[in-house]
């Protein structure tokens, strides 16, 4: 069983080396204006990722606290903030998680105003 651990371990590390390098190799090969660009790109996918993260962790926690609809409204915000970086990033694990959650939360938003 330990073998089978180390196996998994090994196949994700992999794979997120192997993504990691053919950015880098991207990175690399650009010229001075394509990096600039791909720095941009970063920046707003890291400053989406972390302000969406906060927002659906701001949200679970209202959550916790029962503090309604302003629960939903702060999760609702940040699965949408997920799904538009999943999106960017064409990460279909990230896009089916959050984007099946967004008419969960519609739902809410519409019960909340109704």
């Amino acid at each position: 069983m330990e073998y089978l651990y180390q196996l998994i371990a090994l196949i994700f590390f992999f794979i997120i080396f192997k993504h990691s390098w053919d950015g880098y190799k991207e990175f690399k090969a650009a010229n001075d204006e394509r990096k600039a660009e791909i720095k941009r790109m970063w920046l707003l996918f890291f400053m989406i990722k972390w302000i969406s993260t906060a927002l659906v962790l701001t949200g679970i926690l209202l959550t916790n606290l029962n503090i309604y609809p302003l629960n939903i409204y702060f999760h609702g915000v940040g699965v949408i903030g997920w799904t538009i970086a999943g999106f960017l990033y064409k990460d279909k694990a990230i896009l089916v998680n959050f984007g099946l959650q967004i008419p969960l939360f519609a739902l809410g938003f519409f019960k909340t105003i109704t």
